[in-house]
């Protein structure tokens, strides 16, 4: 999945507008806010 992965292009944002999805542990959520490939993908999320 590519998700704002364009570094050229500026992009804003609203955190509380995103999903949260369940994590790999109980507990942790998160919302992803850019991803460039699949499994083995580079991302950067907001955990809680």
């Amino acid at each position: 999945m590519n998700l704002n992965s364009d570094f050229s292009q500026r992009v804003v944002i609203e955190a509380d507008t995103l999903t949260r999805s369940s994590g790999t542990s109980n507990g942790i959520e998160q919302k992803i806010l850019e991803q460039d490939g699949a499994e083995t993908a580079r991302t950067t999320s907001i955990v809680r």
